[in-house]
């Protein structure tokens, strides 16, 4: 397991996704601990996770939680998609439901 490489992925996500990372490689092993072992995605393994989904990756703002479990949460109070959402529209497969809507 190359852990540099794993750090670097992750931080390059974050960047990515526009969210700020706010760990240096030190700080994220430490933080991992025993449990970068269970670090990554499927059944059981654990990712980090940021309190209400907001803020930056920082050792106080983020817990360990599996990717399940995150993906839940991910979804949790956000709209169910609606059929509207899937009529097949001039703007494409990728439309917008408020598109379909004028």
């Amino acid at each position: 397991m190359n852990l540099n490489r794993k750090y670097h992925s992750q931080k390059t996500t974050a960047k990515c996704r526009g969210i700020d990372w706010q760990f240096t490689y030190d700080t994220w092993i430490e933080w991992w601990g025993n449990d970068i072992i269970n670090r990554g995605k499927g059944p059981g393994k654990l990712c980090m996770a940021r309190k209400g989904d907001t803020g930056p990756y920082h050792p106080d703002n983020v817990y360990k939680i599996t990717h399940s479990e995150n993906v839940t949460d991910a979804h949790l109070g956000k709209p169910k998609p609606t059929l509207l959402g899937k009529i097949n529209n001039p703007y494409g497969r990728k439309g917008k439901a408020k598109e379909l809507a004028l």
